[in-house]
């Protein structure tokens, strides 16, 4: 799991936003300067696959905005959830 529902919100980006990952260990960070702008991609460890951007804009307790091309996502219940 990469980023877990609890931590999305409405940023009014027009993109999926969370506040943080579901771990660190999971997502790979690296300067993206395509385009002729300065960004910060993220991307997928294990696979190295494009996720999105985050920026410093986001709301606390991180600050940080976690935009996520939506077709990286793939929605899954939580367990618990299901248990119930």
């Amino acid at each position: 799991m990469l980023f877990d529902a609890a931590q999305k919100y409405e940023s009014g980006s027009g993109w999926p936003s969370f506040k943080s990952p579901a771990g660190q260990a999971f997502i790979g960070e690296r300067d993206d300067n395509a385009h002729g702008m300065v960004r910060v991609e993220i991307y997928c460890t294990a696979c190295d696959g494009h996720l999105g951007h985050v920026f410093d804009d986001g709301p606390p307790p991180t600050g940080r905005r976690y935009c996520i091309n939506g077709l990286a996502l793939v929605f899954m219940p939580d367990v618990q959830d299901e248990e119930k």
